[in-house]
């Protein structure tokens, strides 16, 4: 009976112990975490309150990128596809242009998001092949004449690459790494691309593959049908 009695001690004293000791290894750091949570709660709270006064949802996000309140403000901002598309010209980015797109892409204004996105991409990546400001599309307007002109592109590289073209229209193609099929044949992904006539501002970038800088070119695009030439060792811009 004595020995039924200990065994109890002992076990209520073992759960005594263990909850002592949760109790100091783990509250000091909840209160902690909790007090740095408040901290940051608060800054949040309050960047997102003066933005709600002054309709500047994109000040918050600027400051809290991944704040609490950042689907709310990301809602806000595209409320309706008349706001999105207000928002996205106020501020000019790619980013929001996609956003835009993301959100209504049958959208009134889906075919000028996705052109001004182009062009804004092509800006910033121009600048970081080259070191300079690449032509504007206004400086390129004289260029263009009547008719459509079909180029071949294919994608000679063992990476996945994306091709944008900026000019008065702009577009963008996806093209996978080249495929070796068997020993002596090599496939290579292809398409046509059909575009008015004119100079065109063209960059390549490399997908899920090594960092390598994106290749920029200023290509006319005039001759019909349209010449046999390589964008770059990478990239092959010839007729089919």
């Amino acid at each position: 009976m004595n020995n039924k009695k200990n065994d109890i001690v002992v076990w209520i004293a073992s759960i005594l112990i263990l909850a002592v000791i949760f109790l100091v290894l783990f509250l000091p750091s909840s209160n902690k975490s909790a007090t740095a949570s408040n901290h940051i709660d608060k800054n949040d709270i309050k960047a997102w309150e003066n933005a709600v006064a002054e309709s500047n949802y994109q000040q918050y996000l600027d400051s809290f990128p991944h704040g609490y309140y950042y689907s709310q403000a990301i809602d806000s901002i595209y409320k309706t596809d008349s706001l999105g598309w207000e928002w996205a010209l106020r501020y000019n980015t790619a980013n929001l242009y996609k956003e835009y797109l993301l959100r209504y892409p049958h959208g009134k204004h889906a075919v000028k998001a996705n052109k001004y996105a182009i062009d804004l991409e092509v800006d910033s990546l121009a600048l970081i092949a080259t070191g300079e400001v690449p032509p504007s599309i206004d400086e390129l307007a004289d260029t263009y004449i009547d008719g459509t002109s079909r180029i071949y592109v294919a994608n000679i590289m063992p990476y996945p690459v994306k091709i944008r073209f900026s000019g008065i229209e702009s577009k963008e193609i996806f093209l996978n790494a080249i495929r070796q099929t068997n020993e002596d044949v090599k496939k290579y992904d292809d398409t046509i691309i059909i575009l008015k006539k004119g100079m065109y501002r063209v960059v390549s970038t490399i997908q899920n593959g090594p960092s390598s800088k994106p290749f920029y070119s200023l290509r006319s695009y005039s001759e019909q049908p349209h010449y046999d030439e390589f964008f770059s060792v990478e990239f092959d811009f010839s007729k089919k």
